[in-house]
């Protein structure tokens, strides 16, 4: 398994001032032509929370001069958490949520242009129609061509129907259940992670978990496959063995001081015949792993029944 790692210099240089306290961390990822497009989370010394974008290459350097500032060009919006991309009918979409703050809080989408980076029209807040919200919504996952899809809850999987271009959102009429083999009972409830990918006659969907340990709240990556039925087909056997070299180790304080080792999916794409997943470690740094197709194969085994 190959591992990589950019630090706050690479991803803010030239866009932000990097001064000591800067974290960049939960790194969405969107293959584009010959590279990719990287999209993350920033905090920097004044404690606002912003959206950074830049360039990869195929071998996943950032390409020089394609840093962006991005959330300085949605000056509508103020807080901005936990980045997603998006390629919906042939445009480039970022999806972000406000965070918790207080009262609920919004999840919203954002057109961009993959050559220049910079927002294209106007975010759009994303909301649910005919059901009642929960006051926090988000890690909401969106797969499939337009109208497109949704996945709100992994287990039971609860799916969404994407109402496009109204930006609106039904639950679907079925709820599928499907055997964990006890999964979170031992690591604590799924919860969204990266966006599914399609595989054959299914996806392959990337989730994380929270189950409590003795330093704080430790957030693991997991994945799960379910057919275009919905269907879930394979379950995960353990946690997905993301490399994090530093376990809870940080080098800043923590922004939440419940929370300890944070291992955070936010990208899966296809490289060749294996996988790259890009995530967060400890809320303060971006990393990648890429694996071949039977290490993401070995994580799971066949739902029975």
């Amino acid at each position: 398994m190959r591992f990589v790692e950019w630090d706050a210099e690479e991803l803010l240089s030239a866009v932000w001032s990097v001064a000591e306290g800067a974290r960049v961390f939960n790194p969405a990822l969107l293959a584009n032509g010959g590279g990719y497009i990287l999209a993350y989370r920033a905090v920097l010394a004044d404690g606002a929370r912003r959206i950074g974008m830049c360039r990869l290459d195929a071998g996943f350097a950032v390409v020089s001069g394609s840093r962006v500032a991005w959330s300085d060009h949605v000056p509508s919006e103020t807080w901005f958490a936990d980045p997603r991309l998006y390629l919906f009918g042939g445009d480039t979409y970022i999806y972000w949520n406000s965070g918790w703050g207080e009262g609920q809080n919004e999840q919203f989408l954002q057109q961009f242009n993959p050559d220049t980076l910079l927002p294209v029209g106007a975010s759009r807040r994303l909301a649910l129609v005919d059901s009642p919200r929960q006051q926090i919504e988000k890690n909401w996952v969106l797969y499939g061509d337009p109208p497109g899809r949704a996945v709100y809850l992994p287990h039971p999987l609860r799916l969404l129907r994407f109402d496009w271009p109204e930006m609106t959102f039904r639950f679907e009429e079925n709820e599928f259940g499907w055997d964990d083999g006890g999964f979170e009972q031992r690591y604590g409830p799924l919860r969204g992670g990266a966006p599914p990918v399609e595989d054959n006659d299914a996806y392959w969907c990337l989730a994380h978990t929270v189950g409590y340990e003795p330093e704080g709240y430790r957030y693991r990556p997991a994945v799960f496959r379910f057919r275009a039925d919905g269907v879930v087909t394979a379950r995960p056997r353990a946690p997905l063995g993301l490399p994090n070299p530093y376990r809870c180790q940080r080098r800043l304080p923590r922004l939440n001081p419940y929370v300890g080792e944070v291992v955070y999916p936010c990208g899966m794409v296809r490289v060749g015949e294996g996988w790259a997943v890009s995530y967060g470690i400890n809320d303060e740094r971006c990393a990648l792993a890429v694996l071949t197709a039977e290490e993401l194969a070995a994580s799971v085994e066949k739902v029975q029944g």
